[in-house]
């Protein structure tokens, strides 16, 4: 018997990909092939992309939300596309806000799935699906809160960890944006990090940079003193193959370091003040943030609120404990990191 399913993820291209291997995984237990009718609602912030780039075997039905056009439009557009189909069920994946909670309403899904966030009934329009939203832990992983959300098993995912050859280069890449502003580590403290780790590895560097940061990027490649690979605002199939090929990834918190992730490659992220608990690059990676638990005000619930604080991480200490890392060293109980913790994701997190 054919199956149907639809699923609304509508949040940024970083959410997304976090999301990615849950939907495969749902998609794979359920036994849905191509020949079902599996509906896919996303942004065109490079989301419907990646999507139809890694689910191309299943033939999914992508919708997109077009971000430069308005609301009423989309929602419009949308609605067209859906209402004459009586899906089996519908997700609608954390984080959900407005446009997700509008359009599992409007939806005539036999069954709809969607996470309450705490204090936020009007503001997020929670109360068109009062009757079917069940709260969220607010201490899980994105990952985790979706698997859970699409009734799959908490601990099935493969955590890929590097194996490095002997006296084989170290291939790191290198992306200096952020989709938000304020979690962006200066291109200087980038620059004294690669620079450094040249020095002391045998490194060959690639450097990333999209549309949004394309001058910044240019710019900041042509300060470096030594040989690297420069790769400006390339289509995602030509990006894939390159990231695939990293044994590590140094960026800021942003949805390149999720795809790096994704693939299987170790990632440093420099972290802002953003939940980490929540949307760390999921696996065998790395976060070096300043010791300061200004993340407790970053949630769902309160919004965005930075203080600027991994600006003022040390340079040195920095460079050190990725060169250990770099080289598999044991760096819990090194002096200079004031707190060491593992998530239940894989993920430690060096507060220094």
């Amino acid at each position: 018997m054919k199956k149907s399913v639809i699923i609304i993820s509508l949040q940024g291209l970083g959410n997304t990909i976090i999301l990615l291997p849950v939907i495969k995984s749902y998609l794979r237990e359920n036994k849905y092939s191509k020949t079902d009718n599996i509906s896919l609602i996303v942004s065109n912030n490079g989301s419907s992309k990646i999507m139809e780039y890694e689910l191309k075997k299943y033939h999914i039905s992508i919708i997109e939300w077009n971000e430069k056009k308005n609301s009423l439009f989309n929602l419009i557009k949308i609605f067209l596309k859906i209402y004459t189909i009586k899906y089996d069920v519908l997700f609608a994946a954390f984080p959900s806000a407005k446009r997700e909670n509008i359009l599992t309403f409007l939806s005539r899904s036999n069954i709809k799935k969607i996470y309450r966030v705490k204090n936020n009934k009007i503001n997020l329009l929670q109360f068109l699906n009062k009757n079917i939203s069940t709260k969220y832990n607010k201490n899980y992983h994105d990952h985790l809160s979706n698997r859970i959300l699409f009734n799959l098993k908490k601990n099935d995912e493969t955590i890929k960890k590097i194996n490095l050859k002997k006296g084989s280069k170290i291939i790191v890449g290198i992306h200096i944006g952020a989709g938000n502003s304020d979690r962006i580590w200066k291109p200087e403290n980038f620059k004294y990090l690669i620079e450094d780790l040249n020095k002391k590895y045998d490194l060959k560097v690639i450097i990333f940079g999209g549309k949004a940061e394309f001058d910044a990027t240019k710019k900041f490649s042509s300060e470096l003193s030594f040989k690297h690979s420069l790769l400006l605002d390339l289509p995602l199939k030509k990006i894939i193959p390159k990231v695939k090929k990293l044994n590590f990834f140094i960026g800021n918190d942003s949805s390149f370091g999720h795809l790096a992730a994704y693939y299987g490659v170790t990632t440093i992220t420099i972290w802002a003040n953003a939940d980490f608990h929540r949307t760390s690059p999921y696996g065998n990676n790395y976060i070096i943030k300043k010791y300061c638990n200004c993340y407790k005000k970053f949630r769902v619930e309160a919004g965005n609120a930075y203080c600027g604080c991994h600006n003022n991480i040390s340079l040195k200490k920095s460079s050190m404990l990725v060169g250990k890392i770099f080289k598999s060293q044991k760096i819990k109980k090194h002096n200079t990191v004031k707190k060491y913790e593992i998530l239940e994701s894989g993920c430690k997190i060096i507060s220094i």
